[in-house]
């Protein structure tokens, strides 16, 4: 049968319609990272806060506020220029679990904050919120890019990048036996979008993260960020 002009354009018109269609939905099930995440604990009782909102402040505004700021709850975010590009910078609170959950999905780096002054104390809750970003499905399957940043290296008690590095990495030898744990006791049923951290049978050590990982100090009270500036120009172009 003959088919007229009107009909076979008719046809590939919904031939294209069909195609984008495909495509538009295959599209949807993959995440869009087009974030860099400031991740880290929330400031509670004696312990002061590692910096991240006043981190993002300073990326935005190169100052920091005259009164000072308090803990958020909610999600904090900025459009930063970064070499003529704007990329969207988020503030994620420590208190929620759950946001950072969601929010990993659409981190294209992550600039981890630790307070190096208080590092002795805390170094198991960062290191409980630091695994949780490794051991995500998808930051480990797509070696999402990580800076540690130990802020506050002004104050004398602040302890060096090796030094929080050693730290850390003891408390998350610690954390990954108890999760190992925990999964067999439940039977062998591992969390969802949980990935085993470093090597079984040794002794955890950060160059076992297949992840590009790097530790720099600074302090942001300072203005002293430039390792957090050069993170997000190598993460963004």
């Amino acid at each position: 049968m003959d088919l007229s002009t009107s009909g076979v354009a008719l046809l590939a018109l919904v031939a294209v319609v069909v195609f984008l269609l495909i495509y538009i939905v295959a599209g949807s099930g993959k995440s869009k990272r087009n974030a860099i995440l400031i991740v880290g604990r929330s400031g509670t009782g004696e312990n002061k806060s590692v910096g991240k909102t006043a981190l993002l402040k300073q990326l935005k505004n190169n100052e920091q506020p005259k009164y000072g700021l308090l803990p958020s709850l909610v999600v904090n975010s900025a459009e930063i220029n970064v070499n003529g590009k704007p990329v969207r910078v988020m503030d994620v609170p420590g208190m929620v679990p759950s946001l950072l959950e969601d929010l990993l999905d659409s981190a294209k780096g992550i600039v981890f904050m630790i307070d190096s002054s208080e590092i002795r104390d805390n170094a198991r809750r960062d290191a409980e919120i630091l695994h949780d970003v490794l051991t995500h499905g998808s930051i480990m399957k797509e070696k999402i890019p990580l800076l540690i940043f130990c802020n506050k290296s002004d104050l004398i008690a602040s302890s060096s990048p090796d030094a929080v590095k050693t730290y850390l990495e003891r408390e998350l030898q610690l954390i990954r036996s108890s999760a190992v744990n925990a999964v067999e006791t439940a039977g062998g049923t591992k969390p969802k979008q949980k990935e085993f951290l470093g090597f079984e049978e040794e002794v955890f050590r950060f160059e076992h993260v297949p992840n590009k990982l790097t530790f720099a100090s600074g302090s942001v009270i300072k203005g002293n960020i430039d390792p957090v500036q050069k993170f997000m120009a190598e993460t963004a172009a």
